[in-house]
């Protein structure tokens, strides 16, 4: 079961928390915004030990009343507070009012307007709108974003990113970008996927001291993804294993039209993630250059689709698409692997035939990112709405083609349909470049190859990737990296010299 820090919800469900929350502790709402402000200010303290002077820009409702919470501690430290009301004053009520005129009453000033301001800050506290922002900005709230978004100041954002939705991590023009957020309770769904990764920076999670069971009370749904599963699957090998215990990987792709190389690079992934044997399946025009590169790969020459049908008889999981093209002859090896009953890998141009010859499977990985999920999905308008509704998309892939979906992108989200989702937090942009997906293909499979289960393969796979980016990325940096300086990392990452750690996330 995963631990209540991995669970991730929407708004809905936050508040629902909430009303759990309050009846469980005999607290009122007050008492639960004077615990968040508080503990934003911690975090404050925390992050920016030596800040002084902080602004604090409060919106009309509760995120607000967070923000005046946190501007009256910060006063009663002796810190230099500046505070403005997007909102007039005039109109704020309930709770939010209160803790306004608790912060006037020893001596603090709060200010209408956003204006010019001589005055420098250490740290811009971004109170403006939390879960309840269902809405595109409009008006004073949509400038005060646009003026903060190119200041040079830190912002810390209280709960979620003014501009961000809860939901979906989507954006409708403007989002403030934070380089902290502290998220109440439990952690929102938006900050994980879609544009979250890139507005919410680093992100705390302050609990509020909520009892662990009114957690037991409200589903969640979805769940940051951990790498306790490669510790408790990957196993150590037996002193007597061969090759033909560690799985028999058939890359088909290399078309007539593509490049060779996506190909190599899905095959030298899967041997890097312990497949015991990789065949590729390609083009005749190609094979003495992928063997001149990989002599481990056992490259087979493919003119027409029974070619293929005898290999398929031979492996124990097929991945299929990479560098493949979108022609006859690509067509033809899809025809070809989909009757099958190998368990299966699809990707890149494989998926775009699957758009146009749909069919559903139980045993295979689809790995699409949000431009191929988009051809996928024609309910789904383009990839802009794709990436508005990454856990939607995901959801509604498995249902409609089955099996599991790895919706590529800031925020990869496995989906298999029966399970709450899973979302990675981790990677970085070092990914973004060409033959990073093929890698991935080639690590899924290597590891379904092995271990027979779609869903394991899918969530070690993008673990591993993510994280081998990541380690990667700290020894050399994010920019210019290759999808070839990713495979020794993977090695490392699949051996049990790095199990003991994993296995205490």
């Amino acid at each position: 079961m995963e631990k209540r820090s991995e669970r991730l919800y929407t708004a809905q469900q936050i508040r629902s928390l909430e009303k759990h929350f309050a009846s469980a502790m005999g607290i009122s709402m007050l008492q639960m915004m004077s615990r968040a402000g508080a503990a934003a200010f911690a975090e404050l303290k925390a992050c920016w030990p030596t800040a002084q002077r902080i602004l604090v820009i409060c919106g009309p409702g509760r995120n607000g009343g967070d923000g005046y919470v946190l501007a009256r501690i910060a006063k009663e430290q002796h810190m230099d507070v500046d505070v403005v009301s997007l909102s007039p004053v005039s109109k704020l009520k309930g709770d939010t009012r209160r803790v306004y005129e608790d912060f006037l009453r020893i001596g603090g000033k709060v200010e209408e307007t956003l204006a010019s301001r001589g005055r420098s800050h250490d740290v811009v506290v971004d109170a403006i709108f939390g879960i309840g922002l269902g809405r595109s900005l409009e008006g004073v709230y949509k400038e005060a974003v646009r003026r903060l978004s190119v200041s040079k100041t830190p912002v810390m954002a209280i709960d979620l990113p003014t501009g961000l939705m809860a939901d979906s991590g989507a954006i409708n023009e403007v989002c403030l970008p934070a380089t902290l957020t502290v998220t109440f309770i439990g952690l929102k769904a938006g900050l994980y996927t879609g544009h979250g990764p890139a507005y919410a920076g680093k992100v705390a999670l302050a609990s509020l001291d909520a009892p662990h069971d009114v957690f037991d009370e409200v589903d969640n749904v979805a769940r940051l993804l951990t790498g306790r599963r490669v510790a408790r699957v990957l196993k150590p090998r037996q002193r007597d294993a061969h090759k033909g215990l560690h799985g028999h990987v058939l890359v088909v792709g290399g078309g007539s039209t593509s490049y060779p190389g996506a190909v190599l690079l899905t095959a030298e992934a899967a041997l890097r993630a312990g497949a015991g044997k990789v065949t590729v399946a390609m083009n005749p025009a190609f094979i003495t250059s992928v063997v001149a590169r990989c002599p481990e790969v056992v490259a087979v020459p493919i003119s027409r689709p029974s070619d293929i049908e005898g290999l398929l008889n031979q492996v124990d999981v097929v991945a299929i698409g990479p560098g493949l093209r979108e022609d006859t002859w690509a067509e033809a090896m899809v025809r070809a692997v989909w009757p099958s009953r190998i368990p299966a890998v699809v990707d890149a141009d494989a998926l775009n035939c699957l758009a146009r010859m749909p069919r559903k499977r139980r045993n295979w990985v689809l790995t699409p990112h949000p431009g191929e999920a988009a051809r996928l999905l024609p309910d789904y308008e383009d990839i802009d709405e794709i990436q508005q509704d990454r856990l939607g998309a995901a959801e509604t892939m498995s249902d409609r083609y089955g099996g599991v979906v790895v919706l590529k992108g800031a925020g990869t989200v496995v989906d298999d349909g029966r399970n709450i989702p899973w979302v990675c937090d981790r990677g970085n942009p070092g990914l973004a470049t060409a033959g990073m997906g093929d890698v991935l293909t080639g690590l899924i499979a290597g590891i379904l190859g092995q271990y027979g289960n779609c869903l394991d393969a899918a969530k070690i796979g993008v673990w591993i990737h993510a994280t081998a980016a990541d380690e990667l990325a700290e020894d050399q940096g994010e920019r210019g990296l290759m999808a070839t300086d990713l495979l020794p990392y993977i090695q490392a990452k699949v051996n049990p010299s790095h199990f003991t750690e994993l296995d205490k996330l």
